[in-house]
């Protein structure tokens, strides 16, 4: 099944984008064959991808307090942030397709990917100063994804071969690079177990995130509380900084968006309801950055 609405597959080689965005990606591909000159009537094989993701940098640390801290009437904590990363959460479809039947002004057709960046200063209730983030980083939150206009497209005539150029049509919303890993149901508190009911969705902030990481309020002796699980995106050492060298630049951007596309071709990350998402057929090795 296709991926609803699609580049124009008919006609010359598109000169966009001319406006917006352009530097984090993936460019432009050439047509192949010559228009103009006569239709090419031949089954052709179809591939489209599209990837969107929100992400929020998150801090990573430890809490810290002297005995002095403590006493009958009141507890005084103080923490480190010591590393950020990035929680994701992820979405995409891939599919592969023959079309039969029809004619096309060119014996080819490429329309690569082209990632757009949507990033805020602002997160939960927390405003990181200037410099703003630009159109070259990330900042502390916001989402990159590919319009409609921006999805991978490529056509070319199809050689019979469904081993070689299978149909399929795959799609993960959403998906989470953390987990939510209960300790109420260990028995010996020697392992962790993943329950379904724990859904990454319900702890989507720093507040959250750092809480469950530090087990704040909780106590693995005591077999209680939840722990967060998390494969670190976009890790950078230290306090999170608006200055120079403490926002993400374009180089991450590229790194992070295909770290995510190889993550969902090679199984992904969890589900809604923490389960391990399976592998899929969406392929990073078709992002071509300029």
């Amino acid at each position: 099944m296709a991926i609803p609405v699609t580049p124009e597959a008919v006609g010359t080689s598109p000169t966009r984008p001319a406006t917006g965005f352009n530097p984090y990606a993936s460019s432009m591909g050439p047509v192949s064959g010559v228009s103009g000159l006569g239709n090419v009537c031949s089954a052709m094989y179809i591939r489209e991808q599209r990837l969107f993701y929100s992400y929020r940098r998150v801090p990573m640390g430890a809490l810290n307090f002297a005995p002095s801290d403590i006493s009958l009437t009141g507890v005084t904590l103080g923490g480190i942030v010591n590393q950020t990363a990035l929680i994701l959460e992820v979405s995409m479809d891939a599919a592969a397709y023959v079309v039969s039947g029809e004619c096309w002004n060119t014996s080819s057709f490429t329309n690569y990917q082209v990632f757009n960046l949507v990033s805020t200063s602002s997160v939960d209730g927390h405003s990181y100063g200037y410099p703003l983030p630009d159109s070259l980083h990330m900042g502390p939150g916001g989402s990159v994804g590919n319009p409609v206009s921006g999805t991978y497209y490529s056509r070319f005539p199809y050689n019979g071969d469904p081993v070689a150029q299978p149909s399929y049509s795959d799609s993960v919303f959403p998906g989470y690079n953390f987990a939510i890993i209960d300790l109420s149901g260990v028995a010996t508190c020697q392992d962790f177990f993943t329950y379904p009911n724990q859904q990454p969705a319900q702890f989507w902030s720093g507040r959250h995130f750092f809480s469950l990481k530090t087990a704040l309020g909780t106590d693995p002796v005591l077999c209680g509380g939840v722990r967060t699980l998390l494969e670190p995106v976009g890790k950078k050492e230290g306090p999170y900084s608006t200055g120079a060298g403490g926002q993400d630049t374009v180089f991450d951007i590229r790194t992070i968006t295909d770290h995510i596309g190889k993550k969902m071709r090679t199984g992904g990350w969890v589900d809604y309801y923490n389960n391990t998402l399976p592998a899929t057929k969406y392929d990073e090795r078709l992002h071509f950055w300029q």
